[in-house]
């Protein structure tokens, strides 16, 4: 592949480089056995949950900007946005029309020559929107996939029910016991490493999902991106008002969080981490996956990743901090952690995986809509949306997130064995990782205790990357089709 280049705004993929202005899809396909661990790349993930661009997992390879278009290596620019013939001040009906409208032509551009397409269906909001616009738009074949956590789950009970009311068909799966099996070689499968511990039951739905569908190519729908899409201008607005608060109160509850409560089960961990993570820049603070820095980890060097980072994305989604919030999300979190789950998986089995949030003409709505301050309720255009198909009970509701409720694989022996592995003094990432606390939080997790959410999510980072790193092939010189040079 040769230049120019146009980065998708949200690209799940990647085009990356070498010093020498060879190209690949993957870095390691660039990377010999002697390229250097970049750390920074390292530290990203522990904080952010994945590597934010122009870094690599290697320090002699860079990946393109998503959204930028490239003339050369050195020449590149911001691409610009497709506009959304909307008003920011339209009602909440008039963002339903625009936003049913857009996900309509989406979905039928993604939908050409099938008739029979698959979605990865949880029963929220969003997986739900999805089937519901799918059966509304005559796709009466379309399959839905549900993962259950064991027979009783409530979710997957009410997806049932949700699919019964489309009138679809569902299959359940249920969970596979061998939660520590997406940890065995993950750098043969994920282009990149990222932090979430999702990737466990995502592991076996994908490989279900393969199951089922056979040989047969098949178009998949993930719902990945509506939350940050719709649901993120709400929350932006909520850590305005954690970063109006004093800053002695907030530098209190730093203190607190770090003395103690980062590897304490209590009620105060989570307003401790809140004011905790207050401390860090605004953009930072809002889209940081973990704030453990000192605790568990160590920046590398002077590397500015909150400038980074959002110098990045404020390229094409302007100055705002809300609008440079949801860009940021779709681009890093959406589309280089949530995504990489099972794109990967199911692509390499020669199925296609659509993310209809993920579009440019949905990026598009969704700063358009951000740029509204009226909005009180995550995801309201959405649910909006979804109520005309369904009982308003099952929309507007409580939805757990897509991991297992038990947080089981933390105390796996296999997992503590991988945790205690990548913070001995040979590990890729020993450089930054503090050992002492390390070992501690393993016996404690080996005595069957639980952790906060966050210090959990940053200790399955260390482990995924680690991995990652030991399991990875570096490839002899590819170009992004696959061929040698």
């Amino acid at each position: 592949m040769n230049f120019p280049i146009k980065v998708p705004f949200l690209d799940p993929h990647g085009f990356f480089v070498d010093h020498q202005g060879r190209l690949a899809d993957r870095p390691a396909a660039l990377a010999s056995p002697d390229s250097a661990v970049d750390l920074r790349a390292a530290f990203s993930v522990l904080q952010y949950g994945a590597i934010i661009p122009p870094l690599s997992p290697y320090r002699d390879i860079s990946r393109l900007l998503p959204g930028y278009e490239y003339r050369s290596v050195r020449e590149f620019q911001p691409r610009p946005l497709e506009p959304v013939q909307s008003g920011s001040s339209a009602s909440l009906e008039q963002q339903v029309e625009v936003l049913l409208e857009t996900l309509d032509q989406i979905l039928l551009d993604q939908t050409r020559e099938i008739t029979k397409p698959v979605v990865l269906f949880s029963g929220g909001v969003d997986s739900s929107l999805i089937a519901a616009r799918l059966k509304h738009l005559g796709f009466d074949q379309t399959l839905l996939v549900n993962y259950a956590f064991g027979p009783l789950d409530p979710e997957s009970q009410l997806a049932e029910k949700i699919a019964a009311t489309l009138g679809l068909r569902m299959l359940r799966v249920e969970a596979n016991p061998d939660l520590c099996a997406c940890l065995e070689d993950p750098g043969a499968v994920f282009p990149q490493p990222f932090g979430d511990a999702s990737a466990v039951p995502t592991w076996d739905l994908s490989r279900a999902v393969l199951e089922i569908l056979g040989s047969n190519p098949a178009v998949i729908f993930d719902g990945t991106g509506a939350d940050g899409a719709f649901g993120l201008p709400v929350q932006v607005r909520r850590w305005q008002k954690v970063f109006g608060l004093p800053y002695p109160l907030r530098q209190a509850g730093s203190l607190a969080y770090r003395e103690v409560l980062w590897k304490a089960a209590s009620r105060l961990e989570y307003p401790a981490r809140v004011l905790h993570r207050s401390l860090l820049p605004p953009f930072s603070a809002v889209l940081a996956r973990a704030a453990l820095s000192g605790m568990l980890y160590t920046q590398p060097e002077m590397y500015d990743f909150d400038r980074a980072y959002r110098h990045w994305v404020s390229g094409w989604s302007g100055d705002d901090l809300v609008a440079n919030c949801v860009a940021g999300d779709l681009a890093l979190v959406c589309a280089n952690i949530f995504a990489q789950k099972d794109l990967p998986i199911l692509e390499a089995a020669g199925h296609t995986v659509r993310l209809p949030f993920l579009e440019e003409k949905m990026l598009s709505l969704a700063l358009l809509i951000s740029s509204a301050g009226s909005q009180t309720e995550k995801k309201a255009a959405v649910k909006a949306a979804l109520a005309r198909h369904l009982p308003p009970e099952w929309v507007y509701r409580p939805k757990s997130g897509f991991s297992d409720p038990r947080g089981q694989v933390f105390h796996q022996p296999r997992f503590l064995e991988y945790l205690a592995a990548a913070a001995e003094p040979s590990g890729p990432l020993a450089p930054i990782l503090n050992r002492a606390n390390i070992q501690r939080l393993i016996g404690h997790l080996a005595r069957g205790k639980n952790l906060p959410f966050q210090t959990s999510l940053c200790l399955w980072s260390i482990v995924f990357t680690d991995r990652w790193y030991r399991t990875v092939i570096p490839a002899a010189r590819l170009n992004r089709d696959g061929s040698n040079e």
